[in-house]
């Protein structure tokens, strides 16, 4: 009796302890839009950043996990607003990427914590490529990226 009641105070306790080290459980979206920032080039209200957000929006916590695993290798959030050391950044792609834009895959710098985006041509195409490029989270696989920007097979 005593040990339950002692276990319903504790395992709430622990759980705030959880998530002040390790950060929010869930991704929140508007959380990581508030600390997103843009390469000059690009403009936020674009129809493929508006498709990029919506993507994120509706992947479920797994995906969304994913997604933030292949762009700086955490899966979570910081905890508060003062924990983010640095913001989210979507960059230009590289010339080659820009190029044949919906045959890229996305590339993340995890250390910079940013995206290089190609310009996806529809929503479609933006969801498979996040999605796949999200499944990717080698660490030491640059020269593989690099070599493979293209897809190969047919999505």
């Amino acid at each position: 009796m005593i040990f339950s009641q002692f276990m319903l105070i504790l395992i709430p306790c622990l759980l705030q302890v959880e998530e002040l080290i390790c950060g929010q459980g869930d991704v929140d979206i508007a959380v990581l839009r508030r600390h997103t920032e843009y390469d000059d080039n690009i403009d936020p209200h674009s129809a493929y950043i508006k498709n990029f957000w919506r993507v994120l929006e509706e992947m479920s916590l797994q995906e969304r996990k994913r997604f933030l695993k292949f762009v700086s290798s955490r899966s979570r959030l910081p905890a508060s607003p003062q924990d983010w050391v640095m913001p989210f950044k979507i960059i230009l792609p590289q010339m080659r990427m820009r190029e044949k834009p919906d045959e890229a895959f996305p590339y993340a710098q995890t250390c910079f914590f940013t995206l290089s985006l190609p310009e996806y041509s529809t929503y479609e195409i933006m969801k498979s490529a996040l999605l796949k490029a999200s499944e990717c989270v080698e660490m030491d696989a640059d020269e593989a990226v690099n070599d493979n920007v293209y897809w190969s097979d047919n999505r």
